[in-house]
This record gives C-alpha cells, structure tokens and sequence, in this order.
C-alpha cells in the first residue's frame, strides 16, 4: 500500500513536470519572437538563449525543490523535456506563427500611424512657411529705425521741439 502512494505522487509529479515543460516550451517560443522583433544578431541571440536557460534552470530548481524536495530523479527532467516538446509539436509551430503575424500587423499599424502624424507635422511646417512667404513680417533692421527717428524728428519738429538748422547739423 506504501508503494502505490509513491507510484502515485511520481505520476503526479511527473505530470506537474510535463507542465512546467509546456510552460517552458511557451517562455521559449517568446523569446523567440524577441528575435524576430529586434532582429538576430549573432551577440543579442546568444544573450538572450543565457538568459532563457538560466531562467528554465532556475524555474526547475524551485519545481524540484516544491514538489520533490529537491531531489532530482531522471522522470522530472524527462517530464519537462516531453512538455516541451509537446508544445512545441501542437500548439508551438502555430502559437510562433501566431506571434509574428500579430507583431507584423502591430508594428504595421505602428508605422502607419507615426507615417499619418509626421505627414501632418509636415504639411504643417509647409503651411506655416508659405503663411510667413504671404505675410512676412515687418523687419527690425537699422532701416526700420531710421524711419522711426524721422518720423519722431518731424513730431518734434512740429511741436516747436528743433530749429531748422539743428536739424539739418544732425542730418
């Protein structure tokens, strides 16, 4: 009777392996669209496997240490293999296939919408400009000043500020 009880906490936790594996079959297939989103240069691709296994080794480690008490048997490991593999033989193709279709779609979409606004900030700058081409504004050079100063001259000159002969000494 002792012995059925361990038959049956081995399959038990040989199924919770499977699981962990499918799971992992899953944290990979992510990290493989990471790829094929930022694209697959040889350093980032071998960052990114690194950190997945020191990931999937430290997911294992607290599996083994929950459900076995942290004794490693070979029916673990291979429980986590078959789950891997049996996401990766059902859902995995299609779940990557899946993924990328959605990120194309989005980063589509993404470039429509940042083509759409940078379109209207240019259409923008060219209306501003050809409002300041129709209606350019009055220019603050030595030439503007001058007439100022004449026409304050002549003020003057009509309020009895200057004789006739100051201003033509300053001229």
């Amino acid at each position: 009777m002792i012995t059925g009880f361990v038959h049956y906490v081995q399959l038990s936790v040989l199924v919770k392996a499977i699981g962990t594996g499918y799971f992992l079959g899953l944290l990979f297939s992510i990290f493989m669209l990471l790829n094929s989103v930022h694209g697959k240069s040889t350093a980032v691709v071998f960052i990114r496997d690194i950190i997945f296994f020191l990931l999937a080794a430290v997911i294992s480690f607290f599996f083994t240490l929950k459900y076995n008490a942290g004794q490693i048997r070979f029916y673990i490991l291979a429980g986590e293999l078959a789950g891997f593999c049996l996401f990766y033989i059902f859902p995995g193709a299609s779940f990557g296939n899946l993924c990328r279709k959605a990120v194309r779609r989005i980063s589509l979409l993404l470039k429509r919408i940042v083509c759409f606004f940078s379109l209207i900030c240019l259409r923008l700058t060219f209306a501003v400009t050809e409002f300041k081409k129709k209606h350019p504004k009055k220019q603050r050079d030595g030439r503007q000043k001058k007439l100022r100063r004449k026409a304050q001259k002549t003020r003057k000159q009509k309020a009895g500020f200057y004789k006739k002969s100051d201003l033509k000494s300053k001229r």
